[in-house]
């Protein structure tokens, strides 16, 4: 898992404009975890199906639900991953302000396929007000590095017209 992480960090690092940070949720496309697209599952290692992680230049953190503590304790590697217990019933767009407290003039990566719009709306704003910004890569990181992953998406971004924020 660690080189999963090195080769995520080199892909952020590779892109035009460097990103600080990477958001990976657990739901594809269509809000789903198909065995295919277990991006968080397989940058990670957990195998819940609810949670989200953020991965920084220097640190990973992983955001499950109560009830996923043990089975992400035992699954991740601890000396990679920082597992942090979020209640999704009363704040599942936890994890969002708890990236914008921390991202003082960053460069914020997200496939904007995955996470859904008022969430990316609500991250947007909260960042600004830390000078920092989302960047849509043109193809999901965790995609461009799984190199064996089996076929049923490309996570390349189709070029439907998105739209995040003002204007």
């Amino acid at each position: 898992m660690s080189d999963r992480l090195t080769m995520l960090r080199r892909a952020m690092a590779m892109e035009s404009t460097p990103l600080d940070y990477y958001i990976i949720p657990t739901h594809n496309a269509h809000g789903t975890v198909e065995t295919n697209e277990r991006r968080l599952q397989y940058i990670s290692g957990f195998s819940g199906t609810s949670g989200l992680a953020i991965v920084s230049k220097t640190a990973g953190y992983l955001f499950v639900e109560p009830k996923d503590y043990d089975l992400a304790q035992k699954e991740v590697l601890l000396k990679h991953w920082f597992v942090i217990v979020v209640d999704a019933v009363y704040s599942s767009d936890y994890w969002a302000s708890w990236l914008a407290n921390r991202a003082e003039n960053a460069v914020v990566g997200i496939d904007a396929r995955l996470i859904q719009d008022d969430k990316a709306e609500l991250l947007r704003s909260l960042l600004a007000t830390k000078k920092s910004r989302i960047k849509l890569p043109s193809q999901n990181l965790i995609d461009r590095i799984w190199k064996d992953k089996s076929a049923g998406t490309s996570g390349v971004f189709s070029d439907k017209p998105l739209h995040i924020g003002p204007g």
